[in-house]
């Protein structure tokens, strides 16, 4: 079967251009919601690449198990990642939430920083990606 990581990088990278495009229309939750997935999907994107299984949507969980120990920014990545799981389930359900839907507790702040940690993520991967 041909690997699919360059695939799975695009997704990421359209991914990061929704969240912004989410955000700049005050859509804030759905753009915390598609720079997780943009992460995730970059993430997997490494796994493909070295011929591996990267399961669950959990950032921390995928970062953990590739292995990155030689790299620089493991840290960097991981608080990322800790940042952007957050809103795997925070950005989709209202009780999640003591009161309020995500629409009203999520901020453009929130949203913002949420982007800069999964371009953060994308272009690291993008960059292990290159190294083949």
């Amino acid at each position: 079967m041909p690997s699919r990581e360059l695939d799975w990088l695009a997704q990421a990278e359209r991914d990061v251009e929704s969240a912004r495009h989410l955000e700049q229309g005050g859509l804030h939750e759905w753009s915390c919601f598609a720079a997780q997935q943009a992460a995730e999907k970059a993430l997997k994107a490494v796994y493909q690449f070295r011929d591996e299984q990267g399961c669950g949507n959990v950032c921390v969980q995928l970062i953990e198990g590739l292995d990155l120990a030689g790299s620089a920014n493991v840290k960097r990545l991981l608080g990322c990642a800790e940042r952007l799981d957050r809103y795997t389930v925070a950005s989709l359900y209202p009780d999640h939430w003591t009161e309020g839907a995500p629409k009203d507790t999520i901020s453009a702040d929130d949203a913002a920083a949420a982007i800069h940690d999964s371009e953060t993520i994308v272009r690291t991967c993008h960059d292990l990606l290159l190294k083949r």
